[in-house]
């Protein structure tokens, strides 16, 4: 769906970013854990900047909840779900993300994160 085309047909425009989503560059990875991860602040995301051992968070898992990022940042990243406890990325606690790889999460159910993993 093009953002333009959906508000040039009337949409209001919040309602353009629930369906399309949000976008955020420049990101720099954070922290070493779950807990101290960069909270990723939008729906497309792109990464420029991480150093080794860093890592980003995921939104509240809701099923059908579907989160994009790029690495960018020199180094491999870690994702993890916001959730401290209860919520998988494909069965694990976190989800590693190479450079220059670009990954979409895709929330099954309310406690499962699906990935697809560019090559």
């Amino acid at each position: 769906m093009i953002p333009s085309q959906i508000l040039g047909s009337g949409a209001a425009s919040l309602l353009v970013q629930s369906i399309v989503g949000t976008g955020a560059t420049g990101l720099t990875a954070l922290g070493n854990n779950q807990a101290t991860a960069l909270q990723l602040p939008a729906s497309n995301n792109l990464i420029t900047a991480a150093a080794a051992a860093t890592g980003f968070k995921l939104p509240k898992c809701e099923a059908g909840a579907e989160v994009w990022v790029r690495n960018d940042g020199g180094n491999a990243v870690t994702a993890y779900p916001f959730e401290a406890a209860g919520v998988t990325i494909i069965g694990a606690a976190s989800f590693a993300v190479g450079n220059t790889k670009t990954v979409c999460f895709k929330a099954i159910t309310d406690t499962y994160w699906a990935t697809l993993l560019s090559a």
